[in-house]
């Protein structure tokens, strides 16, 4: 199973509690939490691609 990371949760704890993020954390943020998701779905190809490979090698063996 693949995860990414929450990069939110910290916002979320600090706005409830009444600390403002600023724009550029907000950014920065938004920003590395888009590249954590690109980076899961890129580790799942990966994983589906190898999987599908073995179990090709594996078929023509039979």
């Amino acid at each position: 199973m693949i995860e990414a990371p929450s990069r939110i949760s910290g916002l979320i704890e600090r706005i409830e509690a009444g600390n403002e993020p600023s724009a550029d954390e907000l950014r920065r943020v938004a920003a590395l939490q888009a590249l954590d998701l690109a980076k899961a779905g890129e580790d799942f190809a990966r994983e589906a691609i190898a999987k599908d490979s073995q179990q090709t090698h594996e078929f023509g063996q039979q």
